[in-house]
């Protein structure tokens, strides 16, 4: 689970449990890089112990074995489509690595921290009860077939029974509420700071796309000119003529989309000359006249024909938006929500630093390409 959605699932949790009378396994931290590039040094050590068939890394007096490590690595990687001879297979394989240890690390640290500071606050039956639902909960998603679920427990979660999954809920659960209880303070926001974040986001969150969308009936001069018209004169005229009937044609009731068919030389005829959507301004000579045709029409209606680059136009305009923001009065409540996801995260992103400045990440490489040997092998 993505600790930062502790603080979200944690809340029912925390309602669930303390004071009162996911599925998702704890399997794991998604760590982000900018933050634990800030950690310093720590007090805590972290052993290698040799142990049979491997490794483990000792974060406080709790293991973690390079089987944990190398079963969730491999499913990241194999997501990935990695061909174990590309050349950026090792260096792809211990970031991922890197990240799933670090996860770890955090939820030993983060475990015992909540151990610490909120068990007394803990009503144990709410918890049990909670992790039955839990488990209850899992079993249903097989429906009902208990020993499917437990090989799906097994194979894909890398829990041996279900004792060992309760266990697991019940350290996730303390996990939650501990914190859950470090991030729910809340700061004042002011509008002003709610505008600043609005146009920091904008772009991204709340931009609205311009667009048109169009028919066109593209008659080709040089089409239409005969062999011995050099200067298209004669072709200009058949063109002028042919343009006039079909807007007759078209004042009296007949379909645009079928006349397309028929008289359209451009290469969406077979499509009654339907374009796809086209984003301004985006079209090459000459067509791009059609963008600025387009801003005088409005949905349904077809222009007069316009002669541009050897070419006559007729525009039947499907839809049409303009470019530009959702205004801030519409969406300030969005904005204000996700300003105070951001503020939360920035929160559980500082408390992340500093539990894992107890820990000393730097002796992890020869592990790390102990555990890469392992991926070598199943790859």
């Amino acid at each position: 689970m993505n600790n930062k959605l502790l603080v979200i699932s944690g809340c029912f949790v925390l309602a669930l449990i303390i004071g009162c009378g996911g599925e998702n396994s704890e399997r794991k931290a998604d760590i982000d890089e900018a933050v634990l590039k800030k950690v310093a040094p720590g007090k805590v050590k972290t052993p290698m112990l040799p142990v049979s068939g491997g490794l483990v890394l000792s974060i406080s007096g709790q293991p973690i074995t390079t089987d944990d490590v190398v079963s969730e690595a491999i499913v990241v990687l194999k997501s990935m489509k990695q061909n174990k001879n590309d050349a950026e297979f090792e260096q792809q394989s211990l970031a991922v690595l890197r990240q799933v240890i670090l996860g770890k690390v955090i939820d030993i640290l983060l475990y015992q921290e909540a151990r610490k500071n909120t068990s007394d606050n803990i009503n144990d039956e709410a918890v049990d009860k909670y992790v039955a639902q839990e488990v209850q909960k899992y079993i249903s998603r097989f429906g009902g077939n208990y020993a499917q679920a437990l090989v799906n427990l097994k194979e894909e979660e890398g829990f041996d029974d279900w004792k060992s999954f309760t266990r697991a809920k019940k350290k996730q659960i303390l996990r939650e509420v501990y914190v859950s209880k470090k991030t729910t303070e809340k700061y004042p926001i002011t509008y002003s700071e709610l505008l600043d974040y609005y146009n920091l986001i904008k772009d991204e969150h709340f931009a609205i796309e311009d667009f048109i969308e169009f028919r066109l009936i593209d008659i080709d001069i040089k089409r239409l000119a005969g062999a011995n018209d050099i200067d298209l004169s004669q072709g200009e005229i058949e063109a002028a003529n042919l343009a006039e009937e079909i807007c007759e044609r078209l004042a009296g009731g007949e379909d645009f989309a079928e006349l397309a068919r028929v008289y359209s030389h451009g290469d969406r005829a077979n499509y009654g000359g339907l374009w796809n959507r086209v984003h301004p301004p985006s079209l090459a000579e000459p067509y791009n006249v059609i963008e600025k045709i387009a801003k005088s029409l409005q949905s349904g209606e077809i222009s007069v024909p316009v002669k541009v680059g050897g070419h006559i136009f007729i525009v039947k305009l499907e839809a049409k938006q303009a470019g530009g923001y959702e205004p801030f009065e519409k969406v300030q409540r969005k904005v204000e929500k996700m300003l105070t996801e951001e503020q939360r995260n920035k929160m559980v992103d500082k408390m992340f630093i500093e539990i894992l400045s107890k820990a000393d990440a730097s002796d992890t490489e020869e592990f790390m390409s102990f555990c890469l040997d392992r991926i070598y092998q199943q790859f």
